[in-house]
């Protein structure tokens, strides 16, 4: 039997588009995705959730829809896709602020900037984060309001892959297609006040059975092999 548990995220941050990487809001209560109207600067956001430490190990995942809640809006609907990421990041203390926070302000340590994985430390091997190209679900963001990704099978492999492998759980990269200036949305993050707007993982799993609940099935195959 299948068993469901929901999650929040364990950190999430925005990339902003700037050269020299000084640019970030790790500890805000919103994240940005797609193009500003001023110049043009994309906006990329990174999310992960502790998927080891909350299945238990060897199940296998057979459901994953995530939730995000929209608090701001521009422009026209937006395709946004999850791209699993292949490197870590930090999630700093600097904050925007709110509501807006579009632009973010001056990195502080450990925060995921466009060049930084960790500021003052590591750097991502590409400009905006590493990640792979094919987006594992995609969904269309509207106004204000709250959306689910539908279970896919890339988002599944995704989490059971996580599951399998801790150490390369990285979360995903939600970017959108970056053609249209002034279309971008601001996501509210786990530091959001409102608990239902924050964001959520809803997975569906059947763990390994118990020995003893296998014990039956072993009996009946010892009882066929004397027959």
């Amino acid at each position: 039997m299948a068993d469901v548990i929901t999650l929040g995220a364990r950190q999430d941050a925005t990339l902003y588009e700037n050269v020299a990487g000084m640019a970030a809001s790790g500890a805000g209560t919103g994240m940005f995705v797609g193009k500003i109207a001023r110049g043009g600067l994309i906006r990329r956001s990174l999310i992960s959730f502790d998927v080891a430490g909350s299945i238990p190990a060897g199940s296998t995942i057979t459901r994953v829809e995530l939730t995000l809640s929209v608090t701001r809006s521009a422009g026209s609907s937006l395709n946004i896709g999850l791209h699993r990421l292949l490197a870590g990041w930090g999630e700093g203390a600097s904050d925007a602020g709110a509501p807006a926070g579009g632009g973010g302000v001056t990195p502080e340590s450990g925060d995921a900037t466009w060049i930084h994985r960790f500021f003052g430390g590591a750097a991502w091997s590409n400009p905006g984060g590493d990640f792979v190209g094919a987006a594992s679900a995609t969904r269309g963001f509207g106004g204000v309001g709250t959306y689910t990704y539908a279970s896919s099978a890339g988002s599944v492999a995704d989490v059971q892959a996580w599951l399998n492998t801790p150490g390369a759980n990285y979360g995903w990269l939600l970017k959108g297609p970056e053609t249209q200036n002034g279309n971008a949305r601001r996501i509210a993050t786990h530091e959001e006040p409102i608990a239902a707007l924050r964001p959520r993982l809803l997975i569906e799993y059947t763990p390994i059975p118990a020995p003893a609940a296998c014990a039956p099935l072993l009996w009946l195959v010892a009882l066929r092999r004397r027959r």
